[in-house]
């Protein structure tokens, strides 16, 4: 089998750790790198073997970028603290990898469990991303926030799929889309972008009726409802906060 590292950047992510561990034990290597967790990361960590580095966090992008530098085999999976590999696509990548493969990267559906549901519609069942990589091929860009993978090369899909349970309740939620709108809208500022007025009060209805209507958010009942609400809150706090930095 072609070696595969797992690399994961954390910060107090104590509560899901030892199960995304658990989804990718057949792995090579798994390579952490946390930037000062307080609440037992590290210690679930190196009880699951994976290997810890300490790394303060400057934004997503280059925290992942760099913990891609420090695998030691070129094959890449790369994933968020809060998403378990199913067996299914265990099983999918181990025997792609029995030898090497054709593609040099592979994207793969990862569903959102939101309020202990997973949703099948809001547009968050079968989104597709790259994960999957040969890093001699490429890596994270060093965006603080939307940071991609960039590769050189053919991307293939597989078709088995990660389960994410993003938010532990809807405080963490706040929390966690408090500062990342915050970065969000500092890059749409550094990319020239504008929030007038008008457009920022339009983005919660049009936001909120795209997933809940469009997206037929509607279908995955009181979690769709709260998904679409919330999501709606962020659109607009990001946008709002644009506003802000700009008028400042």
């Amino acid at each position: 089998m072609v070696p595969v590292s797992v690399v994961i950047i954390t910060f107090n992510e104590a509560h899901i750790l030892a199960k995304t561990l658990q989804s990718v034990s057949w792995a090579s290597e798994i390579i952490i790198v946390d930037s000062g967790s307080t609440d037992g990361t590290v210690e679930v960590a190196r009880a699951h073997g994976a290997r810890v580095l300490h790394r303060a966090f400057d934004g997503y992008g280059a925290q992942k970028h760099f913990a891609v530098q420090q695998a030691t085999h070129d094959w890449i999976l790369s994933l968020d603290a809060d998403e378990l590999v199913s067996e299914e696509l265990g099983r999918e990548i181990r025997e792609l990898l029995r030898t090497e493969p054709p593609h040099r990267g592979y994207r793969f559906p990862i569903s959102l469990v939101f309020m202990g549901r997973m949703l099948r519609y809001s547009g968050e069942y079968n989104k597709k991303f790259l994960r999957l990589f040969d890093r001699r091929a490429g890596n994270f860009t060093t965006d603080q926030v939307h940071e991609r993978i960039q590769l050189q090369g053919t991307i293939g899909t597989l078709q088995q799929r990660v389960y994410h349970y993003s938010y532990e309740n809807l405080s963490d939620f706040l929390e966690k889309q408090n500062r990342y709108s915050s970065l969000s809208a500092q890059k749409l500022l550094l990319k020239g972008k504008k929030a007038s007025a008008l457009k920022t009060v339009l983005r919660f209805p049009l936001t909120f009726l795209r997933i809940y209507v469009l997206r037929f958010g509607v279908l995955d009942g009181y979690p769709g409802f709260m998904w679409a609400m919330v999501m709606a809150a962020f659109t607009t706090t990001k946008y709002a906060k644009l506003r802000e930095i700009a008028l400042s």
